[in-house]
């Protein structure tokens, strides 16, 4: 998993189980973002710029380190290697995800 599409295409499949947790969510790694759209049942990864109530950035490779779990999600944001902005307790279900 080295691209962004591929990233995505794993948070999808990743989130397909979860119920609604009511927040888009903008993901960016490194030049690229998309939106996970947790409005929907299930949670939908949309390939579209739009607004999201809250943003999560980080690099690639440490996003597929998140996904493969070689990295822990609270770790990684207590040490900055991801950053959240927004609402930090609406994205509570989003670190239970990664």
């Amino acid at each position: 998993m080295n691209d962004f599409f591929s990233a995505m295409q794993i948070l999808d499949d990743k989130v397909s189980n979860v119920p609604a947790f009511g927040k888009k969510v903008r993901f960016v790694l490194d030049d690229n973002s998309a939106i996970l759209n947790g409005n929907l049942t299930p949670p939908k990864v949309e390939l579209e710029d739009s607004d999201a109530e809250i943003v999560f950035k980080s690099t690639l490779v440490n996003f597929n380190k998140l996904m493969s779990k070689e990295l822990n999600a609270t770790t990684a944001f207590m040490s900055g290697k991801i950053k959240i902005e927004g609402d930090l307790k609406s994205a509570l279900p989003l670190m239970k995800i990664l």
